[in-house]
């Protein structure tokens, strides 16, 4: 997952790339660890490299190539491992509900 940190800070631009099936570094991320820390900090990367593009940041507008959003995988994960994953679910909960209003 650091690597994922490494690639969102040294190049701005993969921020918005994602893999053959759709999976943003946030997707994986939120599909791996439970790091709030982790995931804020790329994201903010994600959302500053947007905006600096004259683009919006909406993180419940990535979606994976099946609908699948952060919040659904990270949802996913808790229901897998328990609550090894709780603290990034309950942080996108709450950023997801910002997000809506």
């Amino acid at each position: 997952m650091e690597v994922c940190k490494y690639l969102c800070k040294s190049y701005p631009a993969l921020t918005t790339a994602v893999d053959n099936d759709g999976f943003h570094c946030l997707h994986f991320i939120a599909s791996w660890t439970s790091a709030v820390d982790l995931f804020t900090e790329c994201e903010t990367h994600v959302k500053q490299y947007l905006e600096s593009a004259g683009r919006k940041y909406d993180i419940t507008t990535i979606l994976t190539n099946r609908g699948e959003s952060v919040l659904d995988l990270a949802k996913k994960r808790t229901e897998d491992w328990g609550t090894e994953n709780k603290a990034l679910y309950e942080y996108l909960v709450q950023l997801f509900g910002q997000q809506k209003h």
